[in-house]
């Protein structure tokens, strides 16, 4: 033979190139909101990758939740495969306190004649989600026709607008269906 001669086929070494990120992946929500001073139990992610596969073990946190303290905490979950892909996801826990309804309060006098009255409502924080549904008329005997006509305001201090009605005592009761929150926990 010549040059060359007897040699053949040969295949020699390959590599594998993955240059796709493993994929991870929150167990239960992306905000998580906590009243203050709740306990927070994390409910962790899952990973895998395609030449890997299951990569939930390799997952590490960064980030710490001290409900002790009113605030918006991130957690950080970061995981990567063995050809040097990475891929993170990120959880925010808001803790903030129950907010409270401090006075309602007439901004106008009384008695009046009025067929528009006001209440002042303060709450303890600043809170959004406060709407017309929130509140009731109170006393023994509503006067027919009135009836609570809308809300405007923002932070902690809201106007409460009510149709007079007929004659006799009319007040306002809060009835939240939990549709006031902390504007700290508005997304």
């Amino acid at each position: 033979g010549g040059i060359g001669a007897g040699n053949g086929d040969f295949t020699g070494q390959s590599y594998l190139i993955d240059k796709t990120p493993p994929v991870i992946s929150l167990n239960g929500d992306a905000t998580v909101r906590l009243d203050l001073g709740a306990l927070y139990t994390d409910a962790g992610a899952i990973a895998s990758d395609a030449q890997d596969g299951d990569l939930t073990a390799s997952i590490t946190t960064k980030g710490s939740v001290y409900t002790a303290h009113s605030g918006i905490y991130t957690i950080t979950y970061y995981v990567g495969d063995a050809a040097g892909n990475s891929a993170s996801v990120k959880r925010s826990v808001v803790v903030s306190a129950i907010p409270a309804c401090t006075a309602i309060s007439r901004l106008d006098a009384s008695p009046t004649n009025a067929q528009l009255l006001r209440f002042q409502v303060t709450f303890s924080e600043a809170v959004v989600g406060v709407a017309a549904s929130d509140f009731a008329l109170a006393e023994a005997k509503v006067s027919p026709g009135a009836e609570v006509l809308g809300v405007s305001g923002q932070a902690d201090t809201f106007t409460v607008f009510v149709r007079s009605g007929g004659d006799g005592p009319l007040g306002l009761n809060l009835v939240d269906d939990d549709s006031i929150r902390g504007a700290l926990d508005s997304p």
